[in-house]
């Protein structure tokens, strides 16, 4: 079990527990402000665009390279932003927080 925290655009503090599926699957099923995640977690769109500080970037697993194309489209990018499809659920994240991006479109 994961305890994960969304900071919503609004300064919002949401923190909820999960034990499978993907941080975006978590944010849309529970209906976080500015996680749209248009593609549905095909890796294609970036509106599931969240940042990770930076003690967590250097925990989670690296940006694959379909990942690194999506997020290099979109503004506001950096060494922490990730795609929260990408982010898979497991014990190893318990206490993550992420920031949600708002969408640049």
């Amino acid at each position: 079990m994961a305890r994960i925290t969304f900071i919503t655009p609004d300064n919002e503090r949401i923190t909820l527990d999960e034990s499978f599926g993907s941080v975006m699957e978590l944010a849309v099923d529970n209906d976080i402000q500015g996680i749209e995640a248009r593609c549905r977690g095909c890796c294609s769109c970036g509106t599931c665009h969240v940042k990770v500080s930076e003690e967590w970037a250097d925990q989670l697993p690296g940006r694959e390279a379909d990942e690194e194309s999506v997020l290099d489209m979109h503004e506001g990018t950096g060494p922490c932003s990730r795609l929260s499809c990408q982010l898979e659920i497991t014990d190893e994240l318990d206490g993550l927080v992420v920031e949600v991006v708002p969408l640049d479109d």
